[in-house]
């Protein structure tokens, strides 16, 4: 048997082998970029995942925010039963309904609100600042007189700004409060020492008055009265939510208070209307100090969003206060809550983390 061999079908020139180098490396390239964008989108969507679980937290961990959500969800199973005439989860719109009663928590949280007003948006960061680097500049300069030099006050004055900055975002992260001035210091001192300037130091003290004075920053006589209006409204909505629950009977004040000559047109509203236009009179107040806010013009952008959104929430939380006090249809008062709800909790997940020292704030 003959066996003839076939000669090669292919041939295989310098110029194609180059062209089919390119071809492969066009190949491998187009798969590191489709490889690269497939990682890039996973990375993002993981990183989207991770921020809605972290604001989803902090949903659940803030009482009016997460009255908010469980009203807004009631709000939307009501609006499908209005408009298709239904009577759809009955008992899961019942437990909605109870987040009203969230308010008690308001009213338990006003004794601590009045009696420790040492608070991290109350605290001047700038004068305690300002006392501290002399304090700081002759304790450290006293221990080691050898080693100054020109930069050392600015050294100094940096390292006092930056723990002062983390300690007020301690306290703003994690509520800590304090009773008195002296509470305050203690805690200043206490964090200096465990965050030092540099080894080797005596611990700083800051307990005598004379060293550093908290001065808290003045409240404006416009967030006055709007603070005054909502914990007005945190006290009566206890008598309310007794009086509906039939627990305690509201009548013999009512026919008291309408004995008194003056006070006789008052008798004809009840407490619930009393609140809900004390709630309309509070976030109307709002939207104004917001307004002046931003004509003021000296807000960073993340402040300005946060004005916006808060004459956003107001306005709509307004009118729904308005309507209820108008006693329009349940339909119109269903969306207007909807609405105010939903900005109201957008206002919250949108809300800018709260700064200390800002960089556009000149302060001596």
């Amino acid at each position: 048997m003959c066996i003839t061999l076939a000669e090669p079908f292919v041939s295989i020139t310098p110029a194609s082998s180059i062209q089919m180098l390119i071809t492969v490396d066009r190949a491998s390239y187009f798969a590191y970029e489709l490889r690269k964008k497939t990682y890039l989108v996973a990375y993002e969507l993981r990183k989207k995942t991770y921020l809605v679980l972290e604001k989803l937290s902090e949903i659940y961990n803030d009482l009016e925010a997460f009255q908010r959500a469980c009203l807004v969800g009631r709000s939307i199973l009501k609006g499908i039963n209005l408009q298709f005439n239904t009577n759809y989860l009955p008992g899961i719109v019942t437990v909605l309904d109870s987040a009203e009663s969230f308010d008690f928590f308001g009213f338990c949280r006003l004794p601590r609100a009045y009696l420790y007003p040492y608070t991290a948006d109350r605290l001047d960061e700038f004068d305690i600042l300002k006392q501290l680097k002399p304090i700081l500049c002759s304790h450290f300069k006293n221990a080691t007189p050898e080693n100054e030099s020109p930069q050392r006050d600015l050294n100094i004055e940096n390292y006092a700004k930056e723990r002062l900055n983390e300690l007020l975002e301690k306290m703003a992260e994690e509520d800590i409060v304090f009773r008195t001035e002296k509470e305050v210091r203690l805690f200043i001192a206490a964090w200096l020492n465990k965050h030092p300037f540099k080894e080797g130091y005596a611990p700083i003290k800051l307990d005598e008055p004379e060293k550093l004075k908290i001065i808290l920053k003045d409240i404006s006589l416009l967030d006055r009265a709007i603070s005054a209006c909502f914990d007005w409204v945190d006290i009566a909505c206890i008598p309310s939510f007794l009086s509906g629950w039939e627990i305690i009977d509201l009548s013999p004040y009512a026919n008291a208070i309408g004995k008194i000559p003056v006070l006789k047109w008052a008798a004809k509203y009840t407490l619930d209307d009393w609140i809900w236009c004390v709630l309309a009179f509070g976030y109307g107040l709002q939207i104004i100090a917001a307004v002046l806010s931003l004509l003021n013009g000296n807000l960073s952008p993340e402040e300005r969003k946060d004005a916006l959104w808060t004459i956003a929430q107001s306005v709509a939380e307004c009118f729904y206060s308005l309507s209820i006090l108008s006693r329009l249809t349940a339909a119109t008062i269903n969306a207007l809550a909807l609405v105010a709800k939903s900005l109201g909790l957008a206002a919250f997940l949108a809300a800018s983390k709260q700064k200390f020292f800002p960089d556009d704030v000149n302060k001596p």
